[in-house]
């Protein structure tokens, strides 16, 4: 919501919200240090508090698509404004038909890689974020009641 959840990268590469990192750092607010709930990492409190943690860009942008995915937008390229945008599951990259330049055509060396419409990984991606945010949520509800 750009406010109190804004998606916040951790130095494990793991994002968090904003509201879910301020819990767990109060938990313990004599220590300089919390752990990743996630991955359990140890992670240093930055000076400026974890509101002076990174923004997580990749998980904004998805936020961003998914909204205008709300809007039925199918994403265009940049370039080739008419070309939709491509994802490779295999490259984790994405491009439109042209700008590959046949790169990942089915007759290209990368024939074996999945490619699908960038509309679809978004959808993909938000929900494996929405099942990953449920999980942290579930994980410090039952570490604020132990």
């Amino acid at each position: 919501d750009g406010g109190e959840h804004t998606p916040k990268l951790l130095p494990c590469s793991h994002t968090v919200c904003l509201h879910c990192l301020s819990r767990i750092a109060a938990q313990v607010p004599s220590s300089p240090t919390f752990r990743c709930p996630i991955c359990r990492e140890s992670i240093t409190v930055p000076r400026g508090g974890v509101a002076a943690l990174p923004p997580s860009f990749l998980v904004n942008q998805l936020l961003d698509l998914m909204a205008s995915q709300r809007r039925e937008v199918v994403p265009k390229c940049s370039v080739h404004i008419t070309q939709e945008l491509l994802f490779c599951e295999t490259c984790d990259t994405v491009f439109c038909g042209q700008c590959t330049s046949g790169s990942h055509s089915s007759s290209g060396a990368n024939c074996e890689h999945t490619v699908i419409p960038f509309s679809i990984a978004i959808k993909r991606m938000s929900e494996i974020l929405l099942y990953k945010a449920n999980e942290c949520i579930s994980k410090l509800t039952e570490a604020e009641d132990a």
